[in-house]
């Protein structure tokens, strides 16, 4: 998981508007390799889903370099997830690991 942005010290708020959390996970039941963001940092939205966790990695490393390059409005942010490649539909991951990254997000 990698954290992207500038640091802000807050307690209501995990992440600042111009930060991000983005990585992957092994979904539990699917075994599918996922990828993952999030904007506040108590929610996980998965994007795509991988056979292959390299295939994963390098979703997340185009996710990250995009939101550092920088996207202009919603539609762009829209365009780009679309875009993304993914081998599956993406399943809901379980609370337990949605809960578990969200406090290593915290932690960080």
């Amino acid at each position: 998981m990698k954290l992207f942005g500038k640091k802000q010290d807050t307690a209501a708020v995990l992440l600042s508007n111009d930060q991000i959390a983005c990585g992957i996970v092994l979904h539990p039941v699917t075994k599918k390799w996922q990828t993952w963001v999030s904007l506040h940092g108590i929610d996980i939205t998965c994007l795509t889903a991988h056979n292959k966790r390299e295939d994963a990695d390098k979703v997340a490393r185009q996710i990250v370099a995009a939101w550092e390059k920088g996207l202009d409005n919603q539609s762009q942010v829209k365009a780009f997830f679309q875009s993304l490649p993914s081998d599956d539909v993406v399943d809901p991951l379980p609370h337990e690991v949605v809960m578990r990254l969200s406090r290593k997000i915290k932690k960080k």
